[in-house]
């Protein structure tokens, strides 16, 4: 049983009866990649101009950095011809954790940005989605920890359904400005999403994105409950005492209002919303996060009717071609880099490598549940296909592999382990799973 707090009374407030956790993983130092899958071949979950390399061919788009700090980033050095789409990462992690029962932390010192690039689970940053649903997306749920585009100051963060889902425009137990209040996400006969950001709550610290790296990063944590989900970000200088050092319990009700808080109630229950999660990092560019598209729908609540690059501090230099304006020149992806976990629907960032201090889940002993592979094994072999809505590249994919050019054809499916849920054990494993 997770330690109990006595001092629970935000998390009363936010109806979460449990506010006291164990450390039960750590993802950090020279072992961080040991637990994450690599996606292999072109971006087709958002059409983004990028091949995600494996593990074996990343090279220098992951590192230890000299202070001991992860790092994954996109292709920053190789200069593009035409028709060309630029190497990146994108990872997902090989735990699952329950999803109604965990507390998952991320020391974070950078995170991407600049014009044209994209932190998102259709196209994300810092997230989490369904570790069992895997090719059905949403079904089992998507949380957006860190999101943003281009050059946004402040992040967004998102709560993605498949099932009837809203949420309160007026919150007082959050201290975030709520944005889009339905939270599911349906497909049209064309099979485009429909409401594709989910239901967003727009931070209000400023060194919530752009200028994070600036004042020297921050920590982000996301509450998994049956009763809530609830997100916090701390700027560095703020940390609270309970996220300092390497504490080895976390009480939640030290932490404060959060950012953003989804309770569960009679127009969405979360646990059934959220289904088993594993984490997710990328960077990615372009693709459907750019003018007009899918992320513009996302944000258009906060940033209005202009596109997105404009209203984000960019001006590409040919009007509504965010390849050609930026994807050619390696200068551009400087600051596209990531150090930690992420996942969301269609956001454009500042590029830039991401640098994970060290990511930590905490919990009890009902909060890990089996990895992937086992889920696989018990399930069955995993589906051929994981394309979602978005099925054609958008151009051909001959890409510059440190240097050398060679042909890649897009992958249909990345090498992430999936789950299929066809067979009649899938029903008997999940009894055996404390949701």
């Amino acid at each position: 049983m997770p330690k109990i707090s006595t001092a629970c009374l935000y998390a009363f407030i936010f109806s979460q009866t449990v506010c006291g956790y164990n450390l039960v993983q750590t993802y950090s130092g020279s072992s961080f990649f040991d637990s994450w899958t690599f996606a292999d071949g072109w971006d087709h979950w958002t059409n983004g101009d990028i091949i995600y390399l494996p593990q074996a061919q990343a090279g220098n788009l992951t590192r230890l950095t000299e202070n001991g700090n992860v790092q994954i980033r996109m292709d920053d050095f190789t200069g593009l011809g035409d028709n060309m789409k630029r190497n990146s990462i994108r990872i997902e992690g090989k735990q699952i954790f329950n999803s109604t029962n965990a507390v998952v932390v991320f020391d974070v010192v950078h995170v991407p940005t600049g014009c044209s690039v994209s932190n998102t689970g259709k196209g994300g940053s810092l997230w989490s989605k369904s570790a069992i649903f895997v090719n059905d997306w949403p079904k089992g749920g998507e949380v957006d920890i860190m999101e943003a585009v281009n050059k946004m100051t402040t992040n967004q963060m998102a709560l993605h359904t498949d099932i009837s889902c809203t949420m309160s425009t007026s919150n007082p137990n959050q201290s975030g400005n709520a944005g889009n209040a339905d939270c599911q996400v349906t497909f049209g006969p064309d099979g485009k999403a429909i409401n594709p950001q989910g239901c967003t709550v727009l931070d209000t610290q400023p060194q919530s994105y752009s200028t994070l790296a600036e004042s020297g990063g921050g920590v982000w944590v996301a509450e998994y409950g049956a009763q809530a989900l609830n997100i916090w970000f701390f700027p560095r200088a703020n940390v609270p005492d309970a996220l300092k050092g390497t504490p080895e319990t976390l009480d939640t009700a030290a932490l404060g209002k959060p950012v953003a808080n989804y309770p569960s109630s009679s127009t969405c229950d979360i646990s059934k919303a959220l289904y088993p999660q594993h984490l997710v990092i990328d960077v990615t560019a372009c693709g459907d996060c750019k003018f007009g598209g899918s992320m513009n729908r996302g944000f258009s609540f906060f940033l209005g009717a202009k596109g997105v690059l404009e209203s984000t501090g960019c001006t590409p230099s040919l009007p509504n071609d965010c390849y050609n304006s930026y994807v050619h020149l390696p200068d551009n992806y400087h600051d596209a880099y990531c150090e930690w976990i992420h996942h969301s629907f269609c956001v454009s960032n500042n590029v830039g490598p991401v640098e994970i201090a060290a990511i930590k889940i905490f919990g009890d002993d009902t909060t890990l549940l089996q990895n992937s592979t086992e889920l696989a094994n018990i399930f069955g072999a995993p589906s051929a296909t994981n394309t979602g809505s978005h099925t054609t590249p958008p151009r051909a994919t001959s890409v510059s592999r440190g240097g050398s050019t060679s042909t890649s054809t897009p992958s249909s499916a990345s090498k992430i382990i999936s789950a299929s849920v066809g067979s009649l054990l899938f029903m008997a494993a999940l009894m055996s799973l404390s949701f």
